[in-house]
């Protein structure tokens, strides 16, 4: 099981641990600005704030949009270039990358208390 979650770190943070622990420190710190930037808008309205909250995650997940940009492109191929598959296309794709995005959140989180600790 260890070796498994090592090879999702390294795919995700970086080969080594200390290229994961400069780009965990990276998105923590742009994560943060991202939030704050959130609050501010907060006061203005809601719409502003979601808009930074989804780029925060988005950045997060951006290893899940590459590659789901590589498939959404082979889909647009076999179609043609359909503007309606296209725009599934680009919903599918930000749904993935807020997933991933998610995803990913909780395993830096995890990761970077691993590197912490040891």
């Amino acid at each position: 099981m260890r070796k498994e979650m090592e090879k999702i770190f390294s795919k995700l943070f970086g080969e080594t641990k200390w290229e994961q622990k400069k780009k965990l420190k990276k998105l923590f710190i742009w994560t943060a600005i991202f939030t704050i930037l959130a609050l501010l808008l907060l006061i203005d309205g809601p719409a502003g704030a979601a808009v930074m909250v989804v780029i925060a995650i988005l950045m997060w997940g951006w290893v899940f949009v590459r590659a789901a940009t590589r498939a959404a492109a082979n889909i647009l191929e076999i179609f043609g270039s359909d503007i309606a598959i296209l725009l599934i296309s680009l919903v599918l794709l930000i749904f993935l990358g807020i997933f991933g995005g998610l995803i990913s959140l909780v395993l830096g989180i995890i990761r970077f208390i691993q590197l912490k600790k040891g």
